[in-house]
């Protein structure tokens, strides 16, 4: 179990994506998890995303509507 776990939660915001992701996988602390949520974008995001999918303490999440960041939060904290 690692000791931080990080929540990254996104909407239409692609742009950044990929190197807010990047930053957080090279910081030299490793012992976290990284959960990135999908709030249901409508611009590549999910292209981006699958492009980590193999990355072992990274968990990929999409909403199946968009929630809003403290719906989204709420949901996703409690697991």
């Amino acid at each position: 179990m690692p000791k931080v776990s990080i929540l990254l939660q996104t909407y239409n915001q692609a742009i950044f994506l990929q190197e807010s992701i990047n930053s957080l996988l090279g910081q030299t602390y490793q012992d976290f998890e990284l959960l990135v949520v999908d709030d249901c974008s409508s611009d590549n995001t999910q292209e981006i995303l699958l492009q980590y999918r193999n990355i072992p303490r990274l968990t990929l999440i999409r909403n199946a509507k968009n929630l809003g960041q403290h719906a989204s939060t709420n949901l996703h904290m409690k697991k």
